[in-house]
């Protein structure tokens, strides 16, 4: 597998952890995005928007699309090595509690055993954890095999007390660029803010990888089958794969020669301990605490015993 990233530095760091924030953008860059955004302009939202997904405007799609890839090109040249861009978009946070993106894996892009795939994601303003910056699972990218698209989705982690502490949020400065890999489990929490976050995205494959598409009919033991696809596989036909329409306009490459990974929730944190070094009778609350933080824990509940003892009866 060809490296990526031209500083090996960056490239071992990717590798442990499936994702990278660095500076990319300038303010006038920036300033270009968000005129291109008022083009879109969605509105006032309460979820996820992406114009690909959520607009059946193929022309603007594609105009949208070559405006970000142009401007994001010689950024991500200096970046990366051995890479080609697939495509841009914007991902758009609305406001309020329905605005979470629970944690998941992108769709396949290519064949994930041979490489990996990468989102370069711009937000067009600081994100914090008040207006929903991105959480990811660092190393999550190593844990599974899966096949994720429409019709055979990722496995989606609500937000909850047990999957917290396996967390990492990415606060970020406007123009920086968090890198990831689209096999990291990552996501977002609600907007609290009192406006939409924008976000910008652009897709990145080793240069050799063919671009494919996995789908599976509906039906017991039904095969999952891989199409060969293009850089403009989502912009043209995204309504009629939301619909679970078959890509016949593709060539069909065949059945799947692997057995994919099963995952849910459950094996999802048996994997995350047996990576972490977690006994698997042990809370992954408490051992990913901090050492301190263990022992302020225990002369708390220590403390406090009789009274928990009174709780229970």
């Amino acid at each position: 597998m060809k490296p990526l990233f031209r500083d090996i530095t960056l490239q071992e760091k990717f590798d442990q952890d499936g994702f990278l924030v660095l500076p990319m953008l300038s303010p006038q860059e920036i300033q270009v995005l968000s005129k291109l955004y008022e083009e879109v302009n969605p509105g006032e939202l309460k979820r996820i928007y992406s114009n690909v997904y959520n607009r059946r405007d193929q022309k603007q799609n594609r105009h949208v699309g070559k405006v970000i890839t142009d401007l994001f090109k010689p950024h991500i040249d200096q970046i990366c090595m051995n890479h080609r861009i697939a495509g841009g978009s914007f991902l758009v946070k609305g406001v309020g509690s329905e605005s979470a993106s629970q944690l998941h894996q992108d769709f396949n892009n290519i064949d994930e055993r041979e490489g990996i795939s990468l989102s370069f994601w711009v937000p067009l303003e600081n994100v914090n954890e008040h207006n929903g910056c991105l959480q990811v699972i660092p190393s999550s990218h190593k844990f599974f095999t899966t096949v994720r698209c429409l019709t055979k989705p990722s496995l989606f982690l609500e937000f909850d007390d047990e999957l917290e502490p396996c967390l990492q949020p990415v606060p970020m400065k406007t123009g920086e660029v968090c890198i990831y890999a689209h096999n990291l489990f990552h996501g977002s929490k609600p907007n609290n803010s009192d406006h939409n976050r924008v976000a910008v995205v652009c897709s990145v494959f080793p240069e050799d990888s063919r671009n494919i598409h996995y789908y599976q009919e509906s039906g017991d033991g039904k095969p999952i089958e891989i199409y060969e696809t293009d850089d403009n596989f989502y912009y043209d036909n995204f309504p009629e794969l939301i619909e679970g329409k078959r890509p016949q306009w593709y060539r069909n490459l065949g059945p799947i020669d692997f057995e994919p990974e099963s995952l849910d929730r459950k094996a999802f944190f048996r994997k995350y301990r047996q990576e972490k070094g977690i006994p698997e009778n042990t809370s992954v609350v408490i051992e990913t605490l901090s050492e301190p933080k263990k022992m302020e824990l225990f002369r708390w509940v220590t403390k406090n015993i009789q009274a928990l003892i009174r709780l229970t009866q």
